[in-house]
């Protein structure tokens, strides 16, 4: 299985291969001022992906969606990702998707579930760090976090 996690905003956060080897991943920012924009660029983004990377099965973080009036937009945007994802899976016979619970990562990865605002992004480039990785920002380490919990790679290395 070669696994695609993918954190979803504005920035998305990529990581991609399989558990015996290290992944490739980076961060790709969705051009456009509204969301219907950066749903294409999501789109076009995964079909260069899929065609360079080949990969078979997608991991993304739950969308999380709050009733704070402030926060709408923002949850608009992670629903409509999150949605994106599913449909392009879909259409592209990747029947292996999987959405998961950003504290359910954490905690198996980084030893915690929840931190105080403004800990959990430099504690995920932290472990990356720690575990031999050079994420260009905390979305790449976000996305290298969800694959090494979505591979068990952490598990399996030596």
């Amino acid at each position: 299985m070669r696994l695609c996690a993918l954190d979803l905003a504005t920035t998305v956060g990529w990581c991609i291969g399989v558990p015996t080897s290290a992944p490739i991943y980076g961060s790709v920012l969705l051009d456009g001022r509204e969301r219907a924009a950066r749903y294409g660029a999501l789109l076009d983004w995964l079909d260069d992906a899929l065609t360079v990377h080949r990969f078979d099965a997608v991991l993304c973080e739950a969308p999380m969606v709050s009733n704070d009036i402030r926060s709408r937009n923002a949850a608009l945007l992670s629903l409509g990702l999150a949605a994106i994802v599913e449909f392009w899976c879909w259409d592209n016979s990747i029947r292996r998707l999987e959405p998961a619970h950003v504290g359910t990562v954490r905690k198996d990865i980084l030893g915690r579930g929840t931190f105080a605002k403004g800990l959990a992004k430099p504690a995920a480039l932290d472990w990356c760090r720690s575990q031999g990785f050079a994420p260009g920002d905390d979305n790449a380490a976000d996305s290298i976090v969800l694959w090494a919990h979505g591979t068990g790679w952490h598990r399996h290395r030596r």
